[in-house]
């Protein structure tokens, strides 16, 4: 199998051939590698001409499309943005049930115009549909954090998010630190105790863990000392 840098240089030798450009962002999706301005100036040059492009590239053509406008995201490219957005909802708009991947991406272009109420309407639309739709509960996350809806709120979605996926370590790890933060010590040591079932040897859980229980202690004796002197 070619390489990344063996592709790129392909296409950067020849930069108008769609086979050549589509091996690349295939690589670039199965790999799942950030390289958001390769995609969307390549993804651009694939998609300049919609027929050519539906004929060579096949089916593929509307992976093309998705990868892309996530990269024009990304770059900021608002006009590519558009192009594949119009594209996509001319394809797979009016679907009853609507189509959760349209609806993701929809979220995302929402967020990135500061629209949080709307992207919390489509990632909300996806988990009608499927409540174990983990992008949909994680982007949730991250859009309650951003529209600045206090502590309380970023616990229950990272809660939320956790119940459902439970192997979820980022998400664990995130809550635990939420709950440190608000000086919920035990709670954020349940959190790292879940952590250290899926790698018992990972020391900067361990080691975290440690910290926790070292700061629950503490603030508990900070807490009863008064009250012990008192009763003596």
């Amino acid at each position: 199998m070619a390489s990344y840098a063996d592709l790129h240089a392909a296409v950067q030798a020849d930069p108008r051939s769609l086979p050549k450009i589509a091996a690349l962002l295939k690589l670039i999706r199965t790999q799942k590698l950030r390289q958001s301005q390769v995609v969307a100036t390549h993804g651009k040059t694939a998609l300049q001409d919609p027929r050519r492009a539906a004929r060579v590239l096949g089916d593929d053509v509307w992976a093309v499309y998705e990868q892309t406008l996530v990269a024009a995201l990304d770059v900021d490219d608002a006009p590519l943005r558009d192009a594949c957005q119009s594209a996509l909802l001319k394809r797979f708009g009016g679907a009853n049930p609507p189509s959760q991947r349209l609806e993701r991406l929809e979220g995302l272009v929402a967020e990135a115009a500061g629209d949080w109420e709307a992207a919390l309407q489509r990632y909300k639309g996806v988990l009608a549909q499927n409540p174990a739709n983990s992008t949909a509960l994680k982007r949730e996350v991250c859009v309650v954090e951003a529209k600045g809806a206090g502590r309380e709120a970023v616990i229950a979605a990272l809660t939320k998010l956790t119940a459902t996926c439970q192997s979820d370590r980022g998400a664990w790890q995130a809550l635990a630190e939420a709950h440190a933060a608000a000086y919920r010590f035990s709670d954020a040591i349940f959190c790292y105790e879940e952590l250290t079932l899926f790698d018992p040897t990972a020391q900067h859980y361990m080691r975290r863990l440690g910290e926790l229980y070292y700061s629950w202690a503490a603030s508990t004796t900070a807490k009863r000392e008064p009250l012990y002197r008192k009763a003596r």
